[in-house]
């Protein structure tokens, strides 16, 4: 379920029609988009002060007590909190909107950004950006303060990212891979420089294509790949005759006549997206993932050593459609039978390492994190069959880095993709 939210301050924005929340995990949420027990969260952090008024932040401790910032008396020694003002808060109305109130509902509190629009005036443009950056330092201090005192919602351990890959092979110097690898590529790469077709059944956006591409290219490799669908002629795959007469030949055609050209390099055929594509064409391919022998649309009769594999990567094992993938084909058990199996699930010690490498604040990193997979756990607790995918919390986080908001780039990459019903019980914020 979603969590209930510690407000680390609540703002009203010059010309909004309503209220934002800052949460812990540093993203600003709509007061409409709240449930009621995290609005009543927020009402209890104010203590009965009123709502800031358009253009205000107020800002709470970690004690969840409004937080004053304001500029230091004569005597050195911090203002006096004021007493709080009675305010109603009570939502009779029916609207998702808190009370507007007026300048006597309280005294005004004085807000980062005020002081910094005051020195602003006087300070010039570089001296203005190291104030700006130190009083927002401390809001960041305080959001990771949060974070190291209220461990993360999601308790699965995490692997440890794989960051280098030696191969030793036989009159060839070591080839040292340095960069953010699957947990399994190391399996992967055996079987490439080995020659062992492979399967790779696994979830959407986890890597299973690119890092087939990866390895090829690390070994010096040539690759081609072939994305599947529901009406994949054969032709795509063996190449035929055109109505003039003349023989054409595919990608796959193209990639056999070179691996024997060139039989000390390594080459991959990715079929991708392999079990969208209709079992009973693919199972032509047969003849060569076992004997490794073809005939070619011209009559030319090939045969190829173990320098060719076959990389399929797919969302199922094969067998047939599930709840996820409804489409998913059943392939040919004999095709089936020809490739080995290397599970690629999601691997979250790549998942933290390439949004780390993407939001190079730290805080501000792990926050996101902790968003993305609380929403993972969420549909995984309620049943729901939703991908939180890797792919997704990389394309969210590059977003952020260029300036979104985390609840825009929440939306953007998944909450708008789903249901209202299934995004109210996945929704982490």
């Amino acid at each position: 379920m979603a969590r209930r939210i510690t407000p680390i301050a609540i703002r009203r924005e010059v010309g909004a029609s309503g209220y934002e929340i800052l949460t812990a995990s540093g993203s600003w949420v709509s007061w409409g988009l709240l449930p009621e027990y995290n609005r009543q969260a927020v009402r209890d952090c104010l203590g009965g002060l009123p709502f800031p008024t358009a253009g205000q932040v107020i800002y709470f401790d970690k004690n969840n007590k409004p937080l004053l910032q304001p500029q230091p008396s004569p005597d050195d020694k911090p203002q006096p909190v004021p007493s709080p003002s009675p305010v109603d808060t009570d939502d009779t109305d029916g609207t998702d909107e808190a009370p507007t109130p007026s300048p006597k509902d309280g005294p005004s509190m004085t807000t980062i950004e005020d002081i910094v629009r005051r020195i602003s005036g006087e300070l010039d443009d570089d001296v203005r950006a190291e104030v700006s950056a130190e009083l927002l330092g401390a809001m960041d201090a305080r959001i990771q303060d949060f974070l190291a005192n209220n461990p993360p919602v999601v308790d699965s351990p995490v692997r440890d990212v794989v960051r280098e890959i030696i191969v030793r092979q036989p009159d060839t110097d070591p080839l040292v891979m340095e960069g953010i690898y699957h947990h399994a590529m190391p399996d992967l790469m055996f079987n490439i420089i080995n020659g062992i077709h492979t399967y790779l059944p696994g979830p959407p956006g986890s890597g299973k294509t690119h890092s087939a591409i990866q390895v090829i290219k690390a070994l010096g490799g040539i690759y081609r790949a072939i994305s599947f669908g529901p009406n994949t002629p054969e032709s795509r795959l063996t190449g035929g005759m055109t109505a003039d007469g003349r023989f054409f030949e595919p990608a796959l055609l193209e990639l056999i006549r070179s691996s024997i050209a060139n039989p000390d390099v390594v080459h991959g055929m990715i079929l991708d997206e392999m079990d969208n594509g209709h079992g009973g064409i693919q199972a032509t391919l047969n003849m060569i993932l076992a004997n490794r022998e073809m005939t070619a649309p011209n009559g030319d009769h090939l045969v190829v050593g173990r320098n060719l594999v076959f990389l399929a990567c797919a969302n199922t094992y094969g067998t047939g459609p599930t709840a996820e993938f409804a489409g998913r084909n059943k392939l040919d058990a004999a095709t089936l039978d020809r490739f080995n199996y290397l599970p690629w699930d999601t691997d979250e010690g790549v998942e933290t390492a390439l949004v780390h490498s993407i939001l190079t604040d730290p805080t501000v990193a792990n926050a996101w994190l902790d968003i993305w997979r609380t929403a993972r756990k969420n549909a995984a607790d309620h049943g729901l069959k939703v991908f939180v995918t890797m792919r997704g919390a990389v394309s969210a986080a590059e977003a952020i880095a260029a300036g979104r908001d985390m609840e825009k780039a929440l939306m953007m990459t998944l909450g708008y993709k789903i249901p209202a019903d299934q995004w109210k019980k996945m929704n982490p914020l």
